[in-house]
């Protein structure tokens, strides 16, 4: 990377101080700011290894886990419209979702197994069938009554593919087009009705990779409703104290003997599963997992290079391969050597996502500096620095309460005292956190494109940060209400407000003007709000850097 940086004679920035690495790794890692202390102890720390052991603790912090569980629900389209179910539990479903993601990634279970848990996914998971409903059954009955968090332990997420469109099991073609970008990162919609204008796929592939799902059905397979109905039918032998909770209507995702295979475009014949750019796979029983196991190969073109190229863009702001999700011959990587080389190490790590992000984390690249030098100031495209990009809008949320020491309410959407981070449902009904979402550009998932997430800055955010009346009555609370509260000095309480906001210590032109202000006020309290207030409203506290 930086050879190339030498032939364009870009000369890349230097090390980002002990601050702003800080501050932007906290971030990215667990989606919210280190906290004064944790800035102070940082700072004091004269180790020569302090940023290695840093990456280790938020590597396992238990915010980790959360922030890749909600990228995972983005990646795999966890949307509660699209869910079965009465719609006041399908918030619980998609909890159940997020957590069977942050599950593993907190053990650190290799990729290729997170992806397998997902795309071969059935709902019995080898369970008998009366076996599979009286879990089903007790599942129901605990999701009603709070957050169950049994669904996490399942070996499959059969959530993925318990999708509707109005009444109907979702269509083929969205099944087709989900899975092509979430675990190979290539798109294929345009090959559905035409060979497509930019890249290799024809109908003919489109619909070859769509009949590797063809099997796979949602709904009560003639198992299911002939063990119901007799379980039903015993039941209402029973008294009304020992029949137990009702049974709730019983679909399960199974692999049917009867696909909805889509036919041979020219001729209308008969055509095989087929891997995208792979073999054709065998037509009996479950395709998808001859589908896992040519993707897993080590000489797959897609399978670990898309991932690789998602965790480089959540940590640089844009890929190697940008859009992440479309890998393409006419889209290029801009550094396909090191693309190649960091998919090759993650393929001989196990799919390790954790000694993936170290390796990234720990980098040169990583590491750079924010502010530019006279040759990158324009620089999008060769990592000659650290760009200063937008946050996710769950961040967004989970910074600003860091800031001025402030807590969320989600009310029936997530378990008291969750963060941002750890909301699953994409329909958020507490009325601030939606309103943040919204302008910050929290994706709806209804889309298979990885573009649906808003990563651009836009008026109603600036608007938002000045003038949004729960922000700034948050502001004169929390945090500031305690510095009042404990008698701290105008000069330490502007200290404080710095590294709670910046991260950092103000500098000596900044102090005298926070002073100043405070000075100027009617009265502390007005003064030292004022100057949280223009904290937030800064570009350094809304971007990560």
């Amino acid at each position: 990377m930086f050879a190339k940086l030498a032939r364009l004679n870009i000369e890349p920035s230097g090390p980002a101080s002990d601050a702003e690495f800080l501050r932007r790794v906290t971030i990215d890692t667990t989606g919210g700011l280190p906290s004064p202390e944790e800035v102070r102890r940082f700072l004091a720390d004269a180790g020569p290894d302090k940023r290695e052991r840093k990456i280790d603790d938020l590597l396992n912090h238990p915010l980790h886990a959360a922030v890749w569980a909600t990228k995972f629900l983005d990646v795999t389209a966890a949307n509660v419209d699209a869910m079965d179910g009465p719609p006041e539990l399908r918030a619980k479903k998609a909890r159940m979702w997020h957590e069977w993601f942050r599950r593993r990634v907190a053990a650190n279970v290799g990729y290729d197994q997170v992806v397998r848990g997902v795309l071969t996914a059935t709902s019995r998971d080898g369970r008998g069938v009366r076996e599979w409903i009286a879990v089903e059954a007790a599942t129901d009955q605990a999701s009603r009554g709070g957050f169950d968090e049994s669904y996490a332990k399942r070996e499959s997420l059969d959530l993925f593919w318990r999708r509707f469109e109005g009444e109907e099991f979702v269509s083929l073609e969205k099944l087709t087009e989900l899975a092509a970008t979430a675990f190979l990162g290539v798109r294929v919609e345009c090959a559905q009705c035409h060979k497509h204008p930019f890249d290799r796929w024809t109908q003919a592939d489109y619909r070859g990779f769509a009949n590797v799902f063809a099997p796979v059905r949602f709904e009560g397979s003639p198992e299911v409703v002939a063990a119901t109905a007799e379980m039903l039918e015993a039941r209402r032998k029973l008294p009304k104290d020992q029949a137990g909770p009702p049974l709730p209507r019983m679909r399960e995702v199974y692999v049917s003997a009867k696909p909805r295979r889509l036919p041979h475009p020219d001729t209308g014949g008969v055509l095989p599963p087929k891997a995208l750019g792979g073999p054709e796979l065998a037509a009996d029983g479950d395709p998808r997992v001859a589908l896992f196991e040519w993707m897993t190969r080590p000489d797959n073109p897609y399978f670990a290079r898309s991932f690789v190229n998602r965790v480089w863009a959540h940590y640089f702001g844009v890929g190697l391969v940008d859009p992440v999700d479309d890998l393409s011959p006419n889209n290029p990587p801009s550094h396909p050597k090191l693309l190649d080389d960091l998919a090759a190490e993650f393929v001989r790590s196990g799919y390790d996502l954790r000694r993936l992000e170290r390796l990234i984390l720990s980098s040169r690249a990583y590491q750079l500096s924010s502010t530019p030098t006279d040759t990158n100031r324009r620089d999008r495209t060769n990592f000659a620095r650290s760009y200063p990009r937008p946050l996710m809008a769950e961040a967004v949320l989970d910074v600003l309460n860091d800031a001025v020491g402030a807590k969320e309410e989600f009310g029936d959407d997530a378990p008291p005292g969750s963060r941002a981070v750890e909301v699953a449902t994409n329909r958020v009904r507490a009325d601030h956190a939606a309103r943040v979402f919204r302008v910050f550009g929290r994706p709806a998932r209804a889309s298979t494109c990885d573009c649906e997430r808003a990563s651009g800055p836009a008026l109603p955010q600036t608007l938002f940060l000045m003038a949004d009346p729960a922000l700034l009555k948050k502001l004169s609370g929390g945090r500031l209400a305690k510095l009042l509260a404990d008698g701290t000095s105008d000069a330490n309480a502007v200290d404080e407000l710095f590294l709670a906001a910046l991260s950092r210590p103000p500098d000596e032109a900044e102090k005298r003007a926070a002073l100043a202000r405070v000075d100027a006020a009617p009265d502390r309290a007005a003064g030292l709000t004022d100057v949280l207030w223009a904290l937030v409203n800064t570009r350094e506290f809304i971007l990560n850097h």
